[in-house]
């Protein structure tokens, strides 16, 4: 999914609005971090709607459901900058 897409997942909808932060290490340095991304997330379930900030690999809990930022690419490379459209978005939605 991208940035401004709506997809559905079980009965709740993902809209990623904006890229946070991307620290992630280029994939041309060196980093002795790996670093990390935030991702701000519309998250609209059949009754609640909740604006959260997720880090890539954590998770986040609205209503019944639980809504994990699995991954993030392209890999961040310091000659070819990357636009926030540019960024595809994994998520695993999941009741719990």
């Amino acid at each position: 999914i991208y940035i401004g897409d709506r997809e559905q997942f079980l009965e709740t909808f993902l809209t990623p609005l904006e890229i946070v932060q991307d620290s992630r290490c280029p994939t041309n340095v060196v980093c002795i971090w790996a670093g990390t991304a935030e991702v701000k997330v519309k998250i609209e379930t059949p009754y609640q709607t909740a604006i959260p900030t997720i880090t890539l690999g954590q998770f986040v809990t609205v209503g019944s459901y639980k809504i994990e930022f699995i991954s993030m690419n392209p890999s961040p490379n310091t000659e070819q900058p990357i636009g926030p459209k540019g960024y595809a978005l994994t998520f695993r939605v999941s009741r719990i």
